[in-house]
Parts: structure tokens; C-alpha cells; sequence
């Protein structure tokens, strides 16, 4: 979890070594990319992903399942998400299907933009400075009134509970203009882009 009173994290340990890490959001992004990239085996998508983010010599061979899952904690701390409890103190699950409405991929150029409209920053002179922290703290601190973030509304909206019916079909328009790639639609066909 990302602490205001903390260094956000540089290392981790893995056996009995401490690696250190390249925490800069451009190679957080591009190593994100090479897991999800069709065209490489699973073992090379996670060889690069160490590569990208590993600044030393990787571990042994043998130790890269442990190497992801602890370089996974430190990208998942920037993201922790909020538990919830009830009374008794026990967590709420939440079984909501959750459909992504952003692709830091595919978005790149809106997210550009969103951050050059609300902080003036220049992401593209970031690259290499900027920590994942900071970028996702940056990046969830994004006003509504962003075009990235009006596009996520859009891409949000549950068709099923829109009444009025020419609003129903120009906010399906715009959902298949702005829709992912292979997005679902609301019957759970492809959009076909």
C-alpha cells in the first residue's frame, strides 16, 4: 500500500537476495503489455516481465515463479483496494463482475491527455522517473470532467437501466464507437473491432 510516510518500494527479496527493482510506470506498462502478448510462450512473457523490472541479474531459473508473485505484491500495492466489513469485523466479499473500462494500452493517448489537462504533466518526459506509485495514485485522482474519464463512464453505463429509448440508443452508439478491443456488448456479443 502506497504511504505517504514511506519510500515507496525499490526491493524485494527473493531466497535470500534482495533485487532491486525498476519501478518507473513506462516499465511497469510495458511489462503488463508482455504478459498479455499472444504472440510469446508463457515462460518468455515471463522472462521479459522480470527483465523489465528486475535491474539486477535475474534469479535462477527455478526462482522466477517466486520473482513474479513478489514483484506482483509490490505492483498490487500501489492498487490495494479498500476492504470492506461488517459489524463482526469480517470482510464483505464483493461478487460483482467487474468488466474493464479502460486499456492503459489502448487508452495511452487519452491518458496523455488527462494528465496533461489536470496536472501538467508531461508523461511522455516522465518515462524513467515517474514511479508506479505515483503514476497510479496520479491516475485514480483523475477528474470526472477528463475526456479519458468521460469515455469510462460511457464504456460504464448498463444499458438495461436506461429507460428513456432514444437515450438507450445514441449511449449504445457511443458505447461501440469507444469500445474496447473485443469489448462485450450488453447481450454479450463482440463488437467485432
Amino acid at each position: 500500500m502506497f504511504k505517504l510516510y514511506e519510500q515507496p518500494p525499490e526491493t524485494v527479496t527473493i531466497g535470500e537476495k534482495n533485487y532491486q527493482l525498476d519501478m518507473t510506470f513506462d516499465r511497469v506498462l510495458i511489462a503488463m503489455d508482455a504478459l498479455e502478448d499472444s504472440q510469446m510462450l508463457d515462460a518468455d512473457k515471463l522472462e521479459v516481465f522480470l527483465q523489465l523490472l528486475i535491474r539486477d541479474k535475474l534469479p535462477p531459473v527455478n526462482e522466477w515463479s517466486e520473482a513474479f508473485y513478489r514483484v506482483q505484491e509490490v505492483l498490487d500495492g500501489a492498487t490495494a483496494k479498500v476492504m470492506h466489513y461488517d459489524l463482526n469485523g469480517d470482510v464483505i466479499e464483493r461478487h460483482s463482475k467487474e468488466v474493464p473500462d479502460f486499456s492503459f494500452s489502448f487508452d495511452a493517448g487519452y491518458i496523455y491527455a488527462a494528465f496533461r489537462q489536470t496536472y501538467g504533466i508531461d508523461l511522455l518526459a516522465e518515462r524513467g522517473k515517474l514511479h508506479w506509485f505515483e503514476f497510479i495514485s496520479l491516475f485514480n485522482g483523475l477528474p470526472d470532467e477528463t475526456r479519458f474519464n468521460r469515455i469510462r463512464a460511457i464504456r460504464s453505463v448498463d444499458l438495461s437501466k436506461v429507460k428513456d429509448r432514444d437515450q438507450k440508443a445514441e449511449l449504445r452508439e457511443q458505447k461501440r464507437k469507444l469500445a474496447l478491443p473485443d469489448a462485450p456488448d450488453e447481450e454479450g456479443d463482440s463488437y467485432g473491432r
